[in-house]
């Protein structure tokens, strides 16, 4: 029976099919859109930044092309300029000297690219204020800024949509996630998972919905999740815009639905991500030994170069213990030989390692030190300096390039404790199969926090890792033996079947305090909205639960604040509190200064500890001073008392002698 459905789910996919005939579309998709919602700085003297636009299916009109919206500093030299291409092609050029305020650059979009994939777009800046480049570079404020509204504005013709495969290729601009009004834990698995994968391609761009909502969803096109018995189970194109996803029941759905979330279709692009190599004992099976740098990371730069890149901790095994770089490439050579490359190696913005290079190829290999921390992504930088030379900086010096080879990654060793993970590094956690448990009671805002954090979650791992989630109501949790983690979303306490271990407790009074000072950083059912989220276990499962306290409505706002990653990146503690509109307080209750309290358990010996310490050490000091010299004085009283009663008797011994 179940090489019947797959063969009903490859024929589908392969065959499902809708004829028609579509006009031109004019789209546009910002910077912005791409995640770089503040925008890009260019680094002067010399700045340079690709980005790539997916292109949707279709045949490129004439008109289409790519707006540029920059600011200059003032001040900059008459021949400052920047240089824009697409795809190699000569360049576009604009004078930045004497410029103020925005400036505009447009290059048009060849009409010969049917077919391909996408563009990318080539941006360089070569500016400087004085003669003297070294000076310029020191003196800073030489960025030119890429605004967020720069865009690829695309004509295009859309080819019919003949399979599933072509609908996805077809997005461009998002995607809204349909289900029941009273889903099933099926239903929900499937929209959850598709909501997350659809999140990596678009992100901040995809809504999940109910039934009963879409009447006010906007245009975007649709992919409905249903269980219909009276169907066949697979795929099924509406009006060459929905995407309908059936299954004649639960198993078949979310058979289905893993089939349009696999990378075949959703076409993810590579980007500069270092793998992670794993040691035998570590590596599952099934699972490369040495997932090596996709492409290769270059720099270029006047008196430094510069690399960035991401580090994917995160690993199908256990939590790792400890990680090691291997870095393997080539820098320009010094030109004195007397003084080596320096080159800085930052995790995370904290230096790891320095190291000095003759220049040329290099192989280093550097423990990250385990106070820096591992989390599931990780920011790494190589920062190439170069020593003064002999020559001045009159006329313009070459460049300093440094390269970062395939072949480079990370080493994951021993295994590390879930007991010490935090928010942002609870993905490490999610290894293996997993539970999603949602309340069953929260309708649709529960069920929309829990696809935000899920997708929050799953957007931290590496892009060819996705775990699709197994769902549970909270209120018919079932057993979690032989699951590897949990994610909890309640409008309410989690039930005490689940044994729930966590820092705070929503049931009762359970309050944080801060030592010595003893300031409230949080009191159950506060007057104010809250969501909460915590790392701590369901029966005995490492989990991730978040909870709402007064109102419910705030976990879907939670759930789509944490999708942003810079705010994902902020919760490195073990909880966090969700304020609207948008605040957030991470706090770590394994500090020393922070003590959790329940009604009734007052940490009397630890307040009274920490507030009145000072006292308490002077009193002990007292109280032994005392009895050292209660001590010290009964013993020479009863030194005195001995040399009186010998004297005593002495003096009673010659009385008699004399009588």
């Amino acid at each position: 029976m179940k090489t019947g459905w797959k063969g009903w789910i490859a024929a589908l996919l392969l065959g499902t099919s809708l004829l028609g005939v579509a006009s031109a579309e004019e789209r546009a998709v910002t910077l912005a859109d791409l995640g770089y919602r503040e925008g890009v700085s260019l680094e002067g003297p010399r700045g340079e930044r690709t980005f790539y636009f997916s292109l949707p299916r279709g045949k490129v009109l004439p008109g289409s092309r790519v707006d540029l919206a920059l600011s200059a500093p003032p001040g900059l030299a008459g021949d400052s300029v920047v240089l824009a291409d697409l795809e190699g092609r000569p360049p576009v050029s604009r004078t930045l000297g004497g410029v103020s305020g925005e400036v505009r650059l447009s290059l048009p979009l060849d009409p010969a690219r049917d077919g391909e994939p996408g563009v990318s777009l080539r941006v360089r800046t070569r500016v400087h204020r004085t003669d003297d480049l070294c000076r310029d570079a020191f003196g800073g404020n030489l960025n030119v800024t890429l605004r967020p509204q720069t865009a690829l504005v695309l004509r295009y013709a859309p080819l019919p949509v003949k399979t599933a495969a072509d609908w996805v290729a077809a997005l461009q601009n998002g995607v809204a996630v349909v289900l029941p009004d009273e889903p099933t834990p099926e239903e929900v698995a499937s929209a959850v998972g598709l909501f997350a994968r659809f999140s990596r391609r678009f992100p901040g761009r995809v809504f999940f919905l109910r039934g009963s909502e879409e009447a006010g969803a906007g245009v975007l096109p649709r992919v409905r999740v249903q269980t219909d018995p009276q169907s066949a189970s697979g795929l099924r194109v509406e009006g060459g815009r929905d995407l309908l996803i059936s299954g004649a029941d639960g198993n078949a759905l979310t058979a289905v639905a893993r089939q349009v979330a696999d990378l075949s279709l959703m076409g993810a692009a590579a980007s500069a991500v270092l793998g992670v190599e794993e040691s035998d004992s570590r590596k599952p099976e099934g699972i490369p030994s040495f997932l090596p740098l996709r492409g290769t990371l270059r720099g270029e730069g006047v008196l430094t170069a510069e690399l960035e890149g991401t580090v994917y901790a995160a690993s199908d095994a256990s939590v790792p213990g400890a990680v090691e770089l291997i870095l393997r490439g080539a820098c320009s050579l010094p030109e004195d030989p007397r003084v080596p490359v320096q080159v800085d190696v930052l995790w995370n913005g904290a230096l790891a390692a320095s190291a000095a290079l003759p220049g040329g190829r290099f192989d280093l290999k550097v423990p990250v030190p385990p106070e820096l921390g591992i989390g599931p992504r990780n920011d790494l930088r190589l920062l190439f300096r170069y020593g003064k030379s002999g020559a001045p900086c009159r006329v313009q010096p070459a460049l300093r390039r440094a390269e970062l080879y395939p072949g480079s990654g990370a080493r994951v060793t021993g295994s590390g404790s879930t007991a010490r993970l935090g928010v942002v590094g609870f993905p490490l956690a999610m290894a293996g199969r997993g539970v999603l448990l949602v309340d069953r009671d929260l309708k649709g805002m529960g069920l929309a926090a829990a696809a935000h954090l899920w997708g929050a979650l799953c957007a931290t791992l590496p892009p060819d890792r996705f775990p699709f989630p197994e769902v549970r109501f909270l209120q018919e949790p079932g057993d979690l033996k032989g699951v590897g983690y949990a994610v909890a979303v309640s409008g309410k306490p989690l039930p005490e079947g689940l044994k729930p271990d966590f820092p705070l407790s929503l049931t009762d009074a359970s309050t944080l305090v801060r030592l010595p000072d003893r300031k409230v950083l949080f009191k159950g059912r506060p007057e104010v909205p809250l969501a909460v989220g915590q790392v701590g276990s369901l029966a005995g499962v490492p989990s991730l639960a978040l909870q709402a306290v007064v109102r419910p409505e705030v976990l879907q706002r939670a759930g789509a604040w944490m999708e942003d990653p810079a705010h994902l990146g902020r919760l490195s503690g073990n909880v966090f509190l969700f304020q609207d509109p948008g605040l957030a307080t991470v706090l770590d209750t394994r500090e020393q200064l922070l003590r959790v309290e329940e009604e009734g358990k007052p940490a009397f010996p630890w307040y009274g500890y920490e507030r009145f310490r000072p006292y308490v050490f002077f009193g002990a000091w007292v109280l032994l001073a005392a009895l050292l010299a209660r001590l010290y004085f009964g013993q020479t009283s009863r030194r005195r008392g001995a040399q009186e009663e010998k004297k005593r008797r002495f003096s009673d011994s010659e009385s008699r002698d004399q009588e």
